[in-house]
């Protein structure tokens, strides 16, 4: 787990969507903010909020992406005008597929 990673986080029966913001040290907890929870299967989105988490009932998400999702982004990266952005994505695109 790294400071960035989007993961799900369970505590009883509610289970959260987030960014992890913090990892203490050696406590068996994770900082998250707190972006979405799952009602009924669904995410329902809300304001952010951060949260402590068991290390243990938190899940990273693959955030792998395919290259026609790298494609997509890059075309975006450059109809914004973010010079930095489309060099970032070739550069994991390369790396990643």
């Amino acid at each position: 787990m790294n400071i960035g990673d989007w993961v799900f986080c369970k505590v009883g029966e509610e289970t959260a969507l987030g960014y992890i913001t913090g990892l203490p040290h050696s406590n068996g907890q994770v900082y998250v903010t707190r972006v979405a929870k799952r009602v009924n299967d669904t995410l329902v989105w809300m304001k952010p909020e951060s949260r402590i988490y068991d290390q243990n009932k938190t899940a990273v998400i693959d955030n792998t992406l395919a290259k026609e999702d790298y494609q997509d982004l890059i075309d975006l990266a450059i109809k914004t005008g973010d010079r930095q952005w489309f060099f970032e994505l070739r550069e994991r695109m390369l790396q990643d597929v």
